[in-house]
């Protein structure tokens, strides 16, 4: 599900929107789009403010760590770093509070991409490939995007494209490419790199470079069939843009999970199921959350808090669980038996396609860093539910009004 990513650019300390390709090791060439006279803690603290997770901040040169440390104080655990990561400080930056470290030019040593240094990352991540992000921003040339290292300045030995996708997709958790040719110059994204990265990548991958408009983020979704993000930078006006209002962005990432928050809320909720448990069927993390501080259900608590789990599993394990739970109490209850019948068949009909856009791996459904990360698996327990509602439906038909059963419970009832 294609969402808006924001970014906080860090250069000489303040931030800045700069004209990618300008970048080098000195200041005669900058050109920059913007220079805010807000630090980046503010920045830091509007995105937490709108939920916008996946958020990066880059360290453009040196002489911004200060500025960093304080973004991510604003938003512990919310907010991804990148710019001069290595494996002797990826750790530290983790420890200061970034949600995950972001690695370019040091994979490159000479301009040759070096999976020993890769390693060593992750070594010092604690071979925790969710805290990693590759990125593989580049620029084009014969009709190739090579990957740039050096402030984009100088191009290594490695293309982005499936092949190396593949390669590299195993070892991280998500990819940041910005397109440094149309990197700050609102002239349109790069259509054509969006379409690739839709078909290469499996996982999370955000995409930057020339976003200028509110429509790019629906053709972004529409190239990349909602396996791409979008960043926008220089357009947007809390960076002193024109072209793309930030509130706009905000709101378009909520119209994207409409569907999911309206469909898994507002079904078992009508089944009698609280706000908490809708939230325990689809967010991972709050199932964890949830088991952590309610001990009573400590096989569950275990599973899901296990590092060695996948999101999907925990689906597995709560969604037919709580939806049979749900059909519970309806069954029980001979005056609304058939408002439950229908509300069942309905549930049998909303799970299905649910669980059918999960099998087929839509983009409405996953491919973002909050959705699960294994489809399939996903509909494996949806159509689990469906099974259980479609078993309960004898048992709510024999208490429909007018049954032989009730009938005779009803008489019973007199005479008593």
């Amino acid at each position: 599900m294609t969402r808006f990513r924001p970014c906080i650019d860090l250069h000489s300390g303040q931030v800045k929107q700069i004209i990618g390709g300008t970048l080098s090791n000195t200041s005669t060439n900058l050109k920059t789009n913007y220079v805010s006279e807000q630090p980046a803690s503010y920045f830091a603290s509007i995105y937490k403010e709108h939920a916008l997770h996946g958020a990066h901040v880059i360290m453009l040169g040196p002489a911004n760590e200060e500025a960093a440390q304080e973004a991510l104080e604003a938003w512990p655990g919310g907010l991804q770093i990148g710019g001069g990561i290595t494996a002797d400080n990826a750790k530290l930056w983790v420890e200061r509070g970034a949600e995950k470290v972001i690695v370019t030019s040091y994979l490159f040593p000479e301009a040759r991409f070096s999976p020993d240094r890769l390693e060593a990352v992750l070594e010092a991540l604690n071979n925790d490939t969710g805290k990693l992000v590759i990125d593989l921003s580049c620029r084009k040339k014969e009709g190739k995007w090579i990957v740039a290292m050096n402030k984009w300045q100088t191009p290594t030995d490695i293309e982005v494209n499936q092949e190396t996708i593949r390669l590299l997709e195993p070892r991280c958790s998500e990819f940041l490419i910005h397109a440094a040719d149309n990197e700050g110059l609102q002239r349109g994204i790069d259509e054509e790199l969006v379409v690739r990265l839709g078909q290469w990548c499996t996982g999370p991958v955000t995409y930057a470079g020339g976003g200028r408009h509110l429509e790019d983020l629906d053709l972004v979704k529409e190239l990349s069939r909602g396996k791409v993000d979008l960043t926008i930078g220089s357009a947007l006006d809390i960076f002193g843009g024109s072209g793309v209002n930030f509130e706009d962005c905000v709101d378009w990432n909520k119209q994207q999970r409409f569907f999911k928050t309206t469909v898994l809320y507002w079904y078992p909720k009508r089944l009698g199921m609280s706000l908490m448990n809708c939230k325990l069927l689809y967010d991972p993390q709050y199932i964890s959350s949830y088991f952590d501080t309610h001990p009573r259900s400590p096989s569950i608590r275990n599973y899901t808090s296990s590092s060695e789990k996948s999101s999907h599993q925990a689906f597995s394990i709560s969604l037919p669980l709580l939806l049979l739970a749900a059909i519970m109490k309806p069954v029980v209850s001979a005056l609304n038996a058939w408002s439950c019948i229908v509300v069942s068949v309905f549930a049998i009909v909303i799970l299905s396609v649910i669980g059918g856009l999960f099998k087929s791996n839509h983009h409405s459904m996953v491919g973002s860093t909050e959705d699960p990360p294994n489809g399939p698996a996903v509909a494996g327990s949806v159509f689990a539910a469906v099974i259980v509602y479609a078993v309960g439906l004898p048992s709510l038909a024999l208490f429909r009004p007018g049954s032989e059963h009730n009938h005779t419970r009803e008489q019973s009832e007199r005479a008593g």
